[in-house]
């Protein structure tokens, strides 16, 4: 949106509409997970590979961003394919993310999560929720948190308090980072 409201030619002739694109809701990033992998058994019968809270762990992981749930979900059939299995499970999904988590390239999955071309230093530990009380006083870092909100990258509570609403990206960065700021 930073570059829609700085640009020149922004709509020069009406022909788009802005609309802000944002997360899945659960039951399409359920299909986005099942539709692409779908087993077929002897009976010509679609049968869902899911099972046992996986769906559910990778819709957590991603928050039912598009993108982010077909990287993951690629990797993870991929994964599974080596361990000759046709089921995935919620055990799966954990064993993949624990071998696989510093694999993930930051600059190819979460890029887009925190870069409008903004730096933000602030790290939320270990803990679900980060305390930026110290930012209140900065108008500028205050501007980046509220766009990083605006984004849906961090979600607010009522208070002071933010978190990084993409669960992978949060377990990309403790796994990265860990508990620098202690």
């Amino acid at each position: 949106m930073q570059f829609v409201k700085e640009s020149d030619y922004t709509n020069c002739f009406a022909t788009m509409e802005l609309r802000k694109v944002t997360y899945l809701e659960e039951r399409y990033a359920y299909e986005l997970m099942s539709a692409p992998i779908m087993y077929v058994n002897e009976d010509g019968v679609k049968i869902d590979r899911y099972k046992e809270g996986a769906k559910e762990k990778i819709y957590e992981l991603t928050s039912g961003s598009a993108f982010l749930i077909m990287k993951f979900c690629s990797e993870l059939v991929e994964y599974i394919n080596e361990q000759k299995c046709i089921f995935i499970t919620g055990a799966h999904v954990e064993d993949f993310l624990n071998k696989n988590i510093e694999k993930f390239e930051e600059a190819v999955y979460f890029d887009p999560q925190y870069n409008d071309k903004s730096n933000i230093d602030c790290k939320s530990k270990n803990r679900e929720w980060a305390d930026v009380s110290e930012f209140l006083k900065d108008k500028e870092k205050m501007n980046l948190i509220n766009r990083l909100v605006d984004r849906d990258v961090l979600v607010r509570n009522n208070s002071n308090k933010f978190k990084i609403k993409v669960g992978l990206y949060k377990e990309f960065l403790i796994s990265m980072h860990g508990n620098e700021m202690e």
